[in-house]
């Protein structure tokens, strides 16, 4: 699986601008939260997570992810005193007893073919709101046909198993609890799901 490293770290002037708004809208949105706790399933090199341990000092973060290189760039490059990275698999979160008042799972389950059982588990996990990030179809495919990546299929990011449009995330999610909101940033979709 390949990492985030290099959308975070790329220098083309339009993708820094579409991620920055990203991890703006991210920051914002868990901020609203206002958690105490918060676990990122999936944080990858801990982009995400170390913007919004930035912006939550108080919070409690444990970040976790099954790629080991992943996990060393986030300790290395991506540390803040309230975060805790580990290496972790994402289907296997469940551990009894952790609890948080926020779950963010992001631009993770586009890569998951059974993302009922994930979403379940994750669910399993918070006491409040799940905050879940994807890319919105078929805009995400589009701009990258734009920049001319993944042409042969049309755009479509080849290790993405799922394909969302704003509606079909909505549904997809339903399970698992109440959609507080859906909101769209630049290419992906940000979703706070109050747990049932």
């Amino acid at each position: 699986m390949s990492t985030n490293r290099e959308k975070y770290l790329n220098a083309n002037p339009l993708v820094r601008f579409t991620v920055q708004r990203f991890l703006h809208d991210m920051t914002a949105v868990v901020a609203q939260l206002a958690p105490k706790s918060l676990l990122d399933a999936g944080c990858g090199e801990g982009f995400v997570t170390a913007r919004i341990a930035v912006a939550l000092p108080e919070c409690r973060i444990e970040a976790v992810d099954i790629n080991a290189d992943s996990i060393a760039f986030a300790m290395r490059y991506n540390a803040r005193v309230n975060i805790t990275y580990r290496i972790a698999d994402l289907l296997a979160t469940d551990e009894p007893g952790a609890r948080y008042d926020i779950v963010i799972c992001s631009e993770v389950l586009e890569h998951i073919a059974d993302c009922a059982m994930v979403l379940q588990r994750l669910a399993g996990q918070c006491v409040g709101h799940l905050v879940l990030s994807v890319p919105n179809e078929p805009w995400f495919s589009l701009a990258n046909l734009a920049r001319l990546r993944h042409v042969w299929r049309g755009g479509s990011d080849p290790e993405h198993v799922q394909w969302w449009t704003r509606a079909g995330f909505a549904r997809a999610i339903e399970p698992v609890g109440s959609l507080v909101r859906m909101q769209r940033s630049t290419f992906w979709n940000i979703a706070v799901v109050a747990v049932r």
